[in-house]
């Protein structure tokens, strides 16, 4: 992904994507040792009130698979709040793989849309996944209706 399309991505307000300064609070409120129900209810605003980041394999992979748009990994969609998130899982996932020629489509996505195929396939969807162990990411848990914190033991 070219350095042009990303900076166009994140500025252009036709896709709707969080702004940066709304992705830090996201990560502040995420990187407390105690989250209290109000930092859940503003996540949970910010994310309802933009699209996220889904990205899939520009042609067939029998490795990677995607519902509806969104990558599935183990069985867990992954979306992304950011285009920076999203570029970093995309090379570590392709190196991960031996597959550093692997293109992949970006798009955006309601929150709310997503939310709506975790529970159609009872798949967990994970926010802003990355490749390293000890790090937080954020969870909606189909059927419970919740998002949480996830720390990445073993990815």
């Amino acid at each position: 992904m070219s350095k042009e399309i990303n900076t166009y991505m994140a500025n252009s307000l036709e896709f709707n994507l969080i702004p940066k300064d709304k992705v830090s609070l996201i990560k502040i409120k995420l990187g407390k040792s105690h989250r209290k129900e109000s930092d859940w209810e503003v996540i949970k605003e910010i994310l309802s009130g933009y699209n996220l980041i889904v990205c899939e394999p520009k042609s067939p992979d029998r490795h990677l698979k995607t519902v509806e748009h969104i990558l599935v990994e183990d069985g867990i969609l992954v979306i992304f709040t950011n285009v920076e998130d999203c570029e970093t899982h995309i090379k570590n996932l392709n190196l991960k793989d031996g597959r550093p020629d692997r293109l992949f489509q970006l798009g955006v996505m309601p929150f709310d849309q997503a939310v709506a195929v975790s529970d159609t396939y009872g798949m967990d969807l994970y926010i802003d996944l990355q490749a390293k162990v000890n790090t937080m990411c954020m969870a909606y848990v189909h059927g419970e209706g919740k998002i949480k914190a996830v720390m990445m033991a073993k990815y």
